[in-house]
């Protein structure tokens, strides 16, 4: 046992794999957005609590709300909890093994002179055995289940953070179709102003049935549309619900407000450094250093193991031939090397070698994405709010060609319609608006999920 020891102790704890260096197949370009003109803005927090940007306290109540019932949340974490107990397991190997036994039983066997010899034995014994980690096998498995651990909370976050982008999304999605009905309505008692107006004239004999058929079919169109935002309006709420762990029901889960306020955002070039802090990418990231070590696991295979056994214990024995008592203990070194097995070590280090590949290339994957993610909703934010601008600027000229209107209906220099007309065109120009309005503030949860739950500040200053 000396011997052997003083043989492979230079090689203790040694594994001849060398650890593969973990980056993207193809590099990443050190800014992979290209910088835009407006310069000097910074971004505007670095928090966990990425909806905080918007300043709405109703928003704020739903997340927590969500954070506590959402079913999804709570199978993930399950699932972390199961992944520390995998680590824990895989852990114990490296401390060694104490078990307690005792064996009571009775036996009858021939004896001497036709006399049956019936005796009954006891046992009692401690055992401990440890295995000597010569080739980190123990510890690259544990690396390994540590690694995926770590892997599997970055999943929680990443789940969080797409449960939390869809509660956003339904919440300015609901205020954006409540903001739609009530500007509706408002078309539809102009439609209704205009409809009696031509029925008097046409009941007067003073126009054709042309512009009244004409006037009804856009109140039947206006009514089908509403319709339309009340199904779509009932399906966002549900999906609300159920975001938040709670079966539909009347009513909305919190007090809703009228305005659609979204905060401002940067338009520089955004640091290939930030993939860094998307949960996705890590949890790739993670996964291909929990497969490295576990192919160091699989070539360490191909090296002798050594296991210590240590046994200590009492026995008694009683039978006709008398009583035999007393401790015993006994001392095992157990060498195991393989030779033969038939290709089983080969195949099972291609596998995991080929597994290592794979998780390497979901981690491109995984970066691949987060690039093209980013690069769209930058683009789609700046575009966003160029629409929002001329909105604006078409709703005040709209304004203002209604005012005129009505001085001018106040002097009697026109009639009814063509004021209604220009009433009509305002709401359509609102209506617009605030579907743009609502289209700006899903931009902005395009670009948080897109930045891994928060911004950051694109102007080269540290997050605080």
């Amino acid at each position: 046992c000396l011997l052997l020891i003083l043989i492979i102790g230079p090689f203790w704890g040694c594994n001849p794999h060398k650890e593969l260096p973990i980056r993207p197949l193809k590099p990443v370009p050190r800014d992979f957005i290209p910088q835009s003109q407006s310069k000097g803005k910074a971004a505007v927090v670095a928090s966990e609590d990425w909806w905080k940007i918007f300043g709405d306290k109703a928003l704020d109540q739903l997340m927590q709300r969500a954070f506590s019932g959402n079913l999804d949340l709570k199978e993930g974490v399950q699932r972390i909890r199961e992944a520390e107990a995998m680590f824990r397991e895989a852990r114990s190997a490296r401390f060694p093994s104490l078990e307690a036994q005792y064996q009571p039983s009775r036996s009858e066997r021939p004896g001497f002179f036709g006399k049956k010899d019936i005796g009954t034995n006891s046992r009692a014994t401690l055992m401990s055995g440890y295995e000597v980690d010569l080739w980190k096998k123990v510890k690259s498995g544990v690396d390994a289940t540590s690694l995926e651990l770590r892997a599997t909370r970055e999943d929680l976050k990443t789940l969080g953070l797409s449960i939390s982008s869809q509660i956003a999304v339904a919440y300015f999605r609901i205020l954006g179709l409540r903001n739609q009905l009530r500007i509706l309505n408002e078309k539809l008692d102009l439609v209704r102003k205009r409809l009696d107006f031509f029925r008097n004239r046409y009941l007067e004999g003073l126009s054709d049935s042309a512009a009244l058929y004409t006037e009804e079919s856009r109140l039947r169109g206006l009514r089908a549309q509403k319709e339309d935002l009340l199904a779509e309006l009932q399906k966002e709420k549900n999906g609300l619900w159920i975001l938040i762990g709670e079966y539909p029901r009347e009513g909305f889960p919190v007090d809703l407000k009228d305005d659609i306020r979204c905060p401002e955002v940067p338009t520089p070039g955004v640091p290939a450094a930030l993939l860094e802090r998307r949960p996705d990418v890590k949890a790739a990231y993670y996964r291909v250093a929990a497969q490295d070590k576990q192919v160091a696991r699989a070539i360490s295979d191909w090296f002798p193991s050594l296991r210590l056994d240590l046994q200590y214990g009492y026995s008694k024995n009683v039978s006709s031939f008398g009583i035999i008592s007393g401790t015993f203990w006994n001392m095992a070194l157990n060498t195991v090397l393989p030779i033969i097995d038939a290709g089983k070590r080969k195949a099972e280090l291609k596998r995991q070698k080929a597994a290592l590949m794979a998780a390497l290339i979901e981690y491109q994957r995984s970066v691949f994405r987060a690039v093209h993610e980013v690069d769209d909703a930058i683009f789609l934010n700046i575009t966003a709010d160029k629409r929002v601008k001329e909105l604006y600027r078409q709703k005040d000229a709209r304004l203002s060609s209604m005012n005129l209107s009505r001085k001018r209906y106040e002097k009697g220099l026109i009639d009814i319609i063509n004021l209604l007309q220009e009433k009509s065109q305002f709401l359509d120009v609102s209506m617009d608006l605030v579907k743009a309005k609502t289209d700006v503030c899903l931009a902005r949860i395009d670009l948080v999920k897109a930045l891994g739950g928060s911004w950051n500040n694109m102007d080269g200053k540290k997050d605080e």
